[in-house]
């Protein structure tokens, strides 16, 4: 949900113990692995998706070294009716990485972005160097998918 929800610039409506609210997107909801910003008495109480966003394509990867373990990285993508892009890397990062871009970037591009990402990390699940390098591999798909699409629609 966090994957997806970040790759379509949601935010999250939060009640706060006072009575009051505030908002907050919700790739900046997730401040570590398995931390959220949400203080003491908070309360997320809504999400909501621009609509812009659901008329865009989306598309998703990842990949676990269990076949039924918890995710060692994922990554999404939304290219929008103009042509800009987001790619967002989950999973193998501390929190969302959401990478944004005026159209569907070039290969090299796009590996340089997701890989300078600094807040890889290692747990029973996979290495920093494993989650960095197929988040790269799972990006590219996404990317290569979109641009064939692109390519096919202008044809």
């Amino acid at each position: 949900m966090i994957a997806f929800l970040s790759t379509l610039d949601a935010t999250a409506l939060v009640w706060t113990p006072d009575g009051g609210e505030r908002r907050i997107a919700v790739a900046e909801l997730i401040v570590d692995n398995a931390v959220t910003s949400l203080a003491p008495g908070e309360v997320l109480r809504a999400l909501d998706i621009p609509a812009a966003a659901l008329t865009s394509r989306v598309a998703l990867q990842k990949i676990a070294l269990a076949e039924l373990g918890r995710s060692g990285a994922v990554v999404t993508a939304r290219v929008d009716p103009d042509g800009s892009s987001v790619f967002v890397v989950t999973a193998a990062v501390r929190r969302p990485r959401v990478l944004r871009f005026v159209r569907i970037p070039g290969a090299g591009e796009l590996r340089d972005a997701v890989a300078s990402a600094t807040d890889f990390y290692t747990d029973p699940l996979g290495s920093a160097d494993w989650r960095r390098g197929v988040s790269v591999v799972l990006a590219e798909r996404l990317r290569a998918g979109f641009a064939r699409e692109s390519h096919e629609g202008a044809a």
